[in-house]
């Protein structure tokens, strides 16, 4: 049995840009905030017992400018990532994040070999609407195209079954944004019975986010 949280960082960290949750465990949790989420709860720590480290978009650039603040590129995110990971001496990685996070989550995940990345309704290309709109509004690297020829990462898509609880106000078309890795041989689709795109904060209303996730990790991790 995995020992409970037995050191948390908050205060000194955020001013830096992040949170880390500590167990005595060798497996990291990276989670990807979204658009204007707040940091994962330190819940997911003592739900799962791995360490976690929590992000946010503060340049709202879908973290195509790193990390942190002090970041300015994809690489500079890869590298403090990187050297975050081998710092604390963890083995098996799992990159996780809803939306824009799942973007980060997916991106970094290929650059960092994570061994499993579980997204939620995640962006994964710029697609145009019938105005000629881009969607998301900042450019990104289609993942989809970055993770035709590998399979080092298992990946893990939740889509909700349709978007129509909000379509009226926002749509990012999420099944769509997923179409490239239908036929992947590492990837696994599962479709909630839930009309909305914010899947994770629905399953954290609801109280299960934090299980869901974990029961997740114990498959594929």
């Amino acid at each position: 049995m995995v020992e409970k949280v037995v050191t948390i960082m908050s205060k000194e960290d955020e001013d830096l840009g992040f949170k880390y949750y500590q167990n005595t465990s060798d497996t990291l949790i990276v989670w990807f905030g979204g658009i204007n989420e707040p940091y994962i709860s330190s819940k997911l720590a003592d739900e799962t017992g791995f360490n976690v480290l929590a992000v946010r978009d503060h340049k709202f650039s879908w973290y195509t400018k790193g990390i942190i603040p002090g970041h300015a590129s994809i690489e500079d995110g890869r590298s403090w990532l990187s050297s975050f990971i081998e710092d604390k001496k963890i083995i098996k990685t799992a990159f996780c994040g809803q939306s824009s996070g799942g973007y980060g989550a997916l991106l970094y995940s290929f650059h960092c070999h994570a061994n499993c990345c579980v997204t939620f309704s995640p962006q994964t290309r710029n697609l145009f609407t019938g105005q000629c709109t881009m969607v998301p509004g900042v450019k990104i690297v289609d993942v989809g195209e970055l993770y035709k020829n590998t399979k080092h990462t298992k990946l893990i898509f939740n889509i909700g079954r349709s978007e129509s609880s909000h379509e009226h106000e926002f749509f990012w078309d999420d099944w769509r944004q997923v179409e490239k890795f239908k036929m992947h041989d590492s990837a696994t689709f599962i479709t909630h019975p839930i009309d909305n795109h914010s899947i994770s904060i629905v399953l954290r209303n609801d109280g299960i986010l934090y299980k869901f996730v974990h029961n997740l990790l114990r498959i594929y991790l």
